[in-house]
Order: C-alpha cells, then sequence, then structure tokens
C-alpha cells in the first residue's frame, strides 16, 4: 500500500466506529475504501508490468540528464512568472520589472568581461551552468529577458506571453524529454522526441492562450518547432519569443 493511503484507512477505521455515524456518511466511506482497494492492486499490477511509473520517470531523468542541465532548466522555468505576471498586471509594471532585471543582468555581463575579480567568483560560483559559448558572448538568461523585453514592448499582450510561454515552457520541455528519453536522432543534436515535445508544448499552450482556430494553430506551431529547430547559435532565448510572436501577429493579419 502507499505511504499516503495508509492514514486514510487508520482514519476510516476510527470513523467507521463511531455510534453517530449515518448510513449515509458510512456507505460513502465504504465506497471510498473499494476504490483505495482497487486503486491499490492496479498500481501493483502496474508495477509487476515494469511498466513506467512517475518515481521511475524521475530516476530516469535524473540518470539521463546532468545536474547542472536540471538546475539550468529549474531556472529557465522559473521565469514562468514573467508571462504570469503580466496576464494580470499592466504593461508598464512589468516593462519596469523587466527592464531594472536587464540593468542587472547587463551589469553582471560587464563586470564578469571586464573585471579579473568577478569573472574568478562568477565563474565559480554560475561556470558549471554555462554552456561553452556563452563565456564568450552574452548568457541565455541575458538573451531571455532581451526577448522578454522586445516582445513585451511591441506586441499585444496575449501574442506576447504566448511568445514568452513558448520559449520558455516549450524550449524546456524539448531539452528535458530530449535528453531523457530521445533515443531517436533527427537533426544535429535535436531528437525526435524532444522535437515532438516542443511541437506539442507550442500547440497547448497557443490552444490555452490564444484565440485562433486550430488548424492555424497547427501552422505556428510548425513554424516555431522548425525554428527552434535549425536556430544555430546560442540567442534562441532571444529568436525564440521574437519569431513565435511575429508569426503568430502576421497570420492574424492575413
Amino acid at each position: 500500500m502507499a505511504v499516503w493511503m495508509k492514514p486514510l484507512f487508520l482514519w476510516y477505521c476510527v470513523v467507521g466506529q463511531m455510534p453517530w455515524l449515518s448510513v449515509q456518511q458510512f456507505m460513502v466511506l465504504r465506497i471510498f475504501r473499494q476504490l483505495l482497494k482497487r486503486y491499490e492492486v492496479l498500481w501493483q499490477v502496474i508495477r509487476l508490468n515494469n511498466l513506467i511509473c512517475f518515481g521511475d520517470l524521475v530516476k530516469i531523468i535524473q540518470f539521463r540528464i546532468p545536474r547542472e542541465e536540471l538546475i539550468r532548466k529549474s531556472i529557465h522555468l522559473s521565469a514562468i512568472l514573467v508571462p504570469i505576471s503580466y496576464y494580470f498586471i499592466k504593461k508598464t509594471w512589468i516593462l519596469t520589472l523587466i527592464g531594472f532585471g536587464l540593468v542587472i543582468a547587463l551589469a553582471v555581463e560587464f563586470l564578469r568581461r571586464k573585471n579579473i575579480t568577478c569573472q574568478k567568483v562568477f565563474n565559480q560560483k554560475l561556470g558549471s551552468l554555462l554552456r561553452k559559448p556563452e563565456f564568450l558572448q552574452l548568457t541565455g538568461a541575458t538573451y531571455l529577458i532581451i526577448g522578454c523585453l522586445l516582445c513585451v514592448a511591441v506586441m499585444p499582450k496575449k501574442i506576447a506571453i504566448f511568445g514568452l510561454a513558448v520559449v520558455i515552457v516549450a524550449d524546456a520541455m524539448a531539452a528535458l524529454v530530449g535528453r531523457s528519453i530521445g533515443g531517436h536522432r533527427l537533426f544535429r543534436a535535436k531528437t525526435w522526441e524532444g522535437t515532438a515535445a516542443f511541437f506539442l508544448s507550442t500547440w497547448l499552450l497557443g490552444l490555452a492562450i490564444l484565440n485562433i482556430n486550430l488548424g492555424l494553430l497547427f501552422v505556428v506551431s510548425g513554424i516555431i518547432t522548425l525554428v527552434e529547430m535549425f536556430w544555430r547559435n546560442g540567442s534562441d532565448n532571444l529568436a525564440l519569443p521574437v519569431i513565435s510572436c511575429l508569426v503568430v501577429w502576421l497570420l492574424n493579419l492575413l
């Protein structure tokens, strides 16, 4: 029995013995107990047939993906607070917050290049999270902040939120799926599994955020997936949100 089920069964046994328990309450609890039993049996069948459960999937991800990459993607996913905040607050406020973040990011970029002490401290603390090109150019985080600023400043609200969600969520899902279970090479370092995860994530995000028909959304997701697949340098955190917004905006004009 799963650990979290035991308190539920204990609670049922205690409550079931109370004299003031009504017949209706007793029947509901009895049905609930039967459902839990069936769930436990089903869970054991899944385990006996060696199917992948959530815990196994976590182990696979931890085994296939380096710890530094998991930390990097966790930080990347935390940026989802930007489009979520933009949904609830005014454009000027979110622009101010992103602009403030960009000033800090550019200051860090300047110091880590021009000051040897700052460079040593930065590389010691965060160097393991960087990819090789990022030691010579802007980091992915700085590119992401610039992309957020451009999309929010220029594009309509829903389109901007969609563009930011794509680069934050879909890009992270593609990397995690591709590195953990991706085994079929598609193009360069891309895999079929990672590309499919990116396309599906983009399509679902568009379905949740945009008010366009499913056929057009399919085309939008396909174009953005091709951009993500063929973009070569490390500025994809800037290119993806901008191009995603432009694609949706231009197709809406047609």
